[in-house]
């Protein structure tokens, strides 16, 4: 049971890297720098000798508390795993399709001359010029 815990998380995290790849990047800030930062921060707090700095570290660390019971609460039983799971594999398309475009762009624009010249389309430069031709003629 208890080995089961680090393999289940260490899979969680590779595919939350495989979705979206600045995941391990924000998790390190977060775990290594932000963190500590925050628990720094409290923990000066109360080591202030006035009531009014105790007094902000007990309403700090009952908001982060709250704050993390509602986090496992959504996490775990409104599908705010699935939610996250989708938000970043539908970033991760937006990433690609964005890094892709300029050589789709190339396709379309290849496969455009390809159909016009195919069917003997004129190109509607030409055809505009030739329609104001035949108006000036008439005229």
């Amino acid at each position: 049971f208890m080995r089961n815990i680090p393999l289940n998380a260490a899979r969680k995290l590779g595919k939350a890297t495989r979705s979206y790849r600045l995941f391990p990047l924000f998790y390190i800030l977060v775990l290594y720098f932000g963190v500590p930062a925050i628990l720094i921060g409290i923990s000066t707090l109360f080591e202030e000798d006035t009531k009014a700095y105790t007094a902000l570290g007990i309403f700090l660390v009952l908001f982060i508390a709250l704050g993390m019971i509602y986090f496992a609460y959504w996490w775990k039983y409104k599908d705010g795993e699935a939610q996250t799971q989708q938000c970043l594999a539908t970033r991760q398309k937006r990433s690609a399709a964005i890094e892709n475009l300029p050589s789709d762009m190339e396709y379309l624009k290849s496969e455009f001359a390809r159909l016009k010249a195919h069917t003997g389309l004129a190109d509607e430069e030409v055809q505009e010029e030739a329609e104001e031709d035949d108006v000036e003629e008439e005229a």
